[in-house]
């Protein structure tokens, strides 16, 4: 009877255990959904282009729906169609894999002094033809022998920034020329002022 009732109460205490856990486990789940619900919400309304791509096969794993108004195309077509030289101008295409080549090379990814990423200016098309500049900072992740496997990175539009640091260098090389205007007018008008002497003690003399 005294083993009964010791099998019964630690049964109770099994059951109770198995609860709490189960308990837990579905408020963890439950953050961890809020959590992804969250993350995909800021994904999925910032207005920059959140990406991911595969090193190995160079194809984009994820990108956000801001890529629709940043280059046009949907994050389907983005994903279908991605490539270097379909997506940026030859001397861009050319820029951009030179870096990532150049970041993923061993020796620089084993280099202690070689930064986890790169930030870099790129020209782009737009889906309907026309080009922009792009700012895009990157990071990678490696598996574990090291290797670097996917590349994330953050692209955001600075056309109206490279529009206004055009024209202000404009604008200085304008106001260079027109000091150099200056200089050469208050010289000539020096000279005149010399010549415009001299010729007057001349007719004087005369």
């Amino acid at each position: 009877f005294t083993a009964a009732i010791v099998a019964f109460l630690f049964a109770l205490g099994l059951m109770d255990k198995i609860n709490t856990l189960r308990l837990e486990r579905e408020g963890a789940m439950n953050r961890v959904h809020q959590s992804e619900r969250k993350y995909r919400m800021l994904a999925n309304n910032v207005k920059d282009v959140i990406w991911s791509l595969d090193l190995i096969s160079y194809t984009i794993t994820y990108i956000t729906p801001s890529i629709k108004d940043m280059m046009g195309y949907s994050p389907q077509e983005a994903r279908d169609s991605f490539s270097f030289n379909r997506m940026l101008p030859p001397e861009s295409a050319k820029k951009a894999y030179k870096a990532v080549k150049w970041k993923t090379r061993k020796k620089n990814r084993l280099s202690k002094d070689n930064p986890k990423g790169f930030t870099i200016e790129l020209e782009a098309f737009h889906k309907a033809g026309h080009r922009f500049w792009t700012e895009t900072t990157t990071t990678f992740v490696k598996d574990k022998s090291g290797e670097f496997v996917e590349m994330i990175g953050v692209t955001r539009d600075i056309t109206a920034r490279k529009m206004a640091e055009d024209e202000k260098k404009a604008l200085e090389f304008k106001l260079n020329q027109s000091g150099k205007l200056e200089a050469m007018g208050t010289l000539a008008g020096g000279i005149a002022h010399d010549m415009n002497n001299i010729l007057s003690a001349i007719l004087g003399y005369t």
